[in-house]
């Protein structure tokens, strides 16, 4: 149990955030709008992602207002 939980943690931090930015509504109409709004989304997050490991360390945390 100790083992699941320490890997659900980070795996539920990324999905909040990957919330926070309006991942389960995208709302498309077709497959190629979807597939544009994920990708753009997952990017977003990849780098924000990079630019607070490069401040703060290793850490799934930052702030949405970090620009």
């Amino acid at each position: 149990n100790y083992r699941i939980s320490r890997l659900r943690k980070p795996i539920e931090t990324v999905f909040s955030n990957l919330e926070r930015f309006g991942i389960e509504c995208l709302r498309c109409r077709n497959l190629r709008a979807f597939k544009f709004r994920t990708e753009a989304i997952l990017l977003t997050y990849s780098l924000m992602l990079e630019s607070s490991h490069n401040e703060l360390g290793l850490s799934l945390k930052y702030s949405l207002d970090y620009a």
